[in-house]
């Protein structure tokens, strides 16, 4: 049977449907999927969001510093070597990939932004990320602007597969939204660290809560800067902090929220708007995720200016303009339908068999 292996430095919980579904579809097209992943670092564990599914293979990796950079480096198992396909994430920082892309660059495939998204590189590391997407014989883009980068770096079209990355509904068993909520409530999700500008949210917060005395900010989530920012809203009132959530408590709050503000990185996050009907007022002055590419000012969501007079004003004015916050509302419900987990997973599966296709390897030889 033909092989494939996709090597993870962890898998987080939002990859568990998808990883599962894949297994089934390339099983049914006569593929062998093989998933090895190490155990989360500590600085991804603090978010409490890794999982260890019976299909991971565990992979023994350490990480280390490298002038200042993280690096990973991994016990690569014998399977990648013989593997038909091999996909990594495309990451600078696992030394494994450069190995593979000097021995096996015609077996080795990339997943990944396409580009760097969510932080400024230097020269020589764009470089060597070019030289990485060139050399491979496959890339999976999160999503189109990272594929048309990959055509702009010299990658040919047919070595790109656009997956359009998604996940999960975070309850599928959620009924329909009655666009029922809390005036005075908004909520703000995902992991407590630097990447997510949080001091900004609770500054223009105080802004907003001169004007609207009973507004409540509630923040879901984990991460290494928790206590630090449970500390410094120790004195602020209305804001409350729930750790992490999930299922139907955290379907409950935010549909019971006006608005999700986040004005650090919008990643996946965009995606749960879409799919509780609560639109994200962010910031557009900052590295966010590929998924940035699934909002549209004005339509699905409000991407203000980034200082904290700008974002404080929006917040406000999608607490209180009512005719915003329903055409933002229905904006996220018919956005949620464009980028469903099952599209991705078909997506990915065919630029797995094009990739085989392409070594002229035939599923299931």
């Amino acid at each position: 049977m033909t092989t494939v292996v996709i090597m993870q430095e962890h898998i987080p919980q939002y990859r568990l449907d998808f990883f599962e579904a894949l297994l089934d579809t390339l099983r049914n097209n006569s593929v062998d999927l093989l998933i090895y992943a190490g155990k989360a670092s500590s600085t991804l564990s603090s978010r409490s969001d890794s999982a260890t599914p019976q299909w991971r293979r565990l992979v023994r990796q350490v990480h280390i510093n490298i002038a200042g950079r993280r690096a990973t480096l991994r016990l690569v198992p014998t399977t990648v070597w013989t593997a038909d396909l091999v996909i990594v994430e495309q990451a600078r920082r696992n030394l494994d990939v450069y190995l593979l892309a000097l021995l096996r660059p015609d077996h080795l495939a990339l997943w990944g932004h396409g580009r760097d998204f969510v932080q400024s590189r230097g020269r020589v590391s764009r470089a060597v990320l070019r030289w990485l997407s060139k050399r491979a014989a496959h890339i999976f883009a999160y999503t189109g602007s990272g594929a048309a980068s990959l055509i702009l770096q010299g990658v040919p079209r047919d070595r790109i597969t656009t997956v359009m990355n998604s996940k999960a509904h975070p309850d599928p068993t959620a009924g329909e939204d009655h666009g029922v909520v809390d005036r005075r409530r908004m909520v703000s999700i995902g992991a407590i660290d630097s990447s997510k500008r949080l001091s900004l949210l609770v500054e223009a917060y105080h802004r907003v809560k001169q004007e609207l005395p009973s507004l409540e900010l509630h923040v879901v989530g984990a991460g290494p800067d928790l206590g630090t920012l449970m500390e410094k809203c120790k004195t602020e009132p209305g804001i409350v902090f729930h750790g992490r959530m999930t299922g139907t408590q955290l379907t409950a709050l935010v549909r019971s929220a006006r608005l999700i503000a986040n004005p650090g990185r919008v990643g996946l996050v965009a995606l749960d708007s879409f799919y509780y009907g609560r639109p994200i007022f962010t910031t557009a002055d900052w590295h966010h995720a590929p998924e940035f590419d699934y909002l549209t000012h004005g339509v699905n969501a409000v991407v203000a200016a980034g200082d904290v007079d700008s974002y404080a004003a929006a917040l406000l004015e999608g607490m209180v303009n009512d005719d915003l916050w329903e055409r933002l509302r229905h904006g996220c419900v018919e956005s949620a339908g464009n980028y469903s987990l099952e599209n991705m997973i078909t997506r990915y599966a065919q630029g797995v068999l094009s990739a085989l296709a392409q070594q002229g390897i035939a599923a299931g030889r």
